[in-house]
């Protein structure tokens, strides 16, 4: 996905598949939504986007993806190559 194809679907507004989080500062509360997501029919949680829809983006380390992976145990790149990126988390169903 990039950045153009991340803004489209950030346009659509959250829904029952889509959730927005500003930064991994709530990391809990994206990996309680993609529990969610895995326990019905899938969804997305994506990192780095305002509830309203706006990709801010975030500063992305190893320590970023460390954090991040390591509750998935789910390898995962940074969208985009600018290292002000977002973190895309994408399970669907029957993917745990």
């Amino acid at each position: 996905m990039n950045l153009e194809q991340l803004t489209r679907l950030a346009a659509q507004g959250e829904s029952d598949r889509l959730e927005f989080k500003k930064s991994t500062g709530d990391l809990k509360g994206g990996m309680e939504t993609l529990c969610g997501f895995l326990n019905g029919l899938g969804g997305r949680v994506l990192f780095g986007v305002s509830k309203s829809g706006k990709v801010t983006g975030q500063d992305i380390s190893d320590a970023t993806l460390q954090e991040v992976a390591v509750p998935c145990r789910m390898p995962r790149r940074p969208v985009g190559s600018n290292p002000r990126s977002r973190i895309r988390l994408k399970p669907w169903k029957g993917s745990s």
